[in-house]
């Protein structure tokens, strides 16, 4: 997966619309304007330190020490942080896989990841050492469409989260396209339809949320010829998705996207050293008061 530098987003709702996506009442003096702010991570693929160990050399792209100290600064009592996945594998994480918590799962913890997606890359180790990962995990791990044999799934579909009075449901899936990466590691699994899957969770937790996001480890475009492997037929498919975040790149619905033109200024708001790991997205959210 390709992890292509944030955006720092403003969104409004209720504003104007892209074209088939319902628009949201004006605001009148009965609603109470709330703003959610979701920071979203993928593809740190071993980054613990600022450091390339195959160059031996310092890489600012982007670490956990780097977002340790930038989700500090952004983070706010209405905040969401998300990691579409991708984390233990790469820059000689893994020398680590196997031998107790991994270093970069220890790191999710110590930062407080609110929810993490299990990217394509985490199978690449067989499913015994995933199930250890996702227990050393404190964050909700989400995969809705990976069953063990057994049937059963492997995490969770979907979590809902509240922050500051929002209930926010999000749900997780990963690329269907790992059984190709990984044949031999799931050849006793099931992997489904991730729209499918999104469909079943959405129909289920109709009026348990506020806001709706999707955290998927996947990329914009379908792979393998394979529908529904690429999050554009999902956003497509579920108008009810607000907010999506793939390992590509966020995508927004039935919201304004405010400043996004000005590329270099958005950037410098979060400081040349993590601009590629980190997507910040500010939402504005109307709660409407029934007398």
């Amino acid at each position: 997966m390709i992890l292509l530098p944030a955006l720092l987003l403003a969104f409004v709702l209720g504003g104007s619309v892209p074209t088939g996506f319902a628009e949201l009442p004006e605001a009148s003096g009965e609603e109470e304007v709330k703003t959610l702010r979701i920071l979203a991570t993928s593809d740190l693929h071993g980054k613990f330190m600022p450091w390339d160990y195959a160059l031996d050399e310092a890489s600012t792209s982007g670490s956990m020490t780097q977002l340790a100290a930038a989700i500090a600064e952004y983070r706010t009592d209405a905040t969401l942080l998300v990691d579409a996945g991708d984390t233990i594998q790469d820059n000689s994480a893994d020398l680590f896989v196997g031998d107790g918590i991994h270093p970069m799962v220890q790191a999710l913890n110590v930062i407080g990841y609110d929810v993490w997606v299990t990217g394509n890359h985490e199978y690449n180790y067989g499913m015994d050492v995933l199930r250890d990962t996702i227990a050393d995990v404190q964050a909700n791990t989400l995969v809705g469409n990976v069953y063990d044999e057994n049937g059963d799934p492997l995490a969770d579909g979907y979590t809902i989260l509240e922050r500051d009075g929002i209930r926010i449901a999000v749900i997780g899936m990963v690329t269907p396209s790992i059984v190709h990466f990984d044949p031999i590691n799931l050849a006793e699994c099931t992997v489904t339809d991730p729209l499918d899957e999104t469909r079943k969770i959405i129909d289920a937790i109709q009026g348990q949320y506020d806001v709706l996001v999707g955290v998927f480890h996947m990329g914009l475009n379908n792979e393998y010829d394979k529908p529904n492997s690429g999050v554009t037929d999902i956003l497509n498919a579920c108008g009810k998705l607000n907010e999506v975040y793939p390992s590509e790149y966020p995508v927004s619905k039935c919201i304004t996207i405010v400043d996004v033109s000005d590329y270099e200024e958005n950037m410098a708001c979060f400081g040349e050293f993590y601009t590629d790991q980190i997507r910040n997205a500010a939402m504005k959210w109307r709660r409407h008061f029934s007398n």
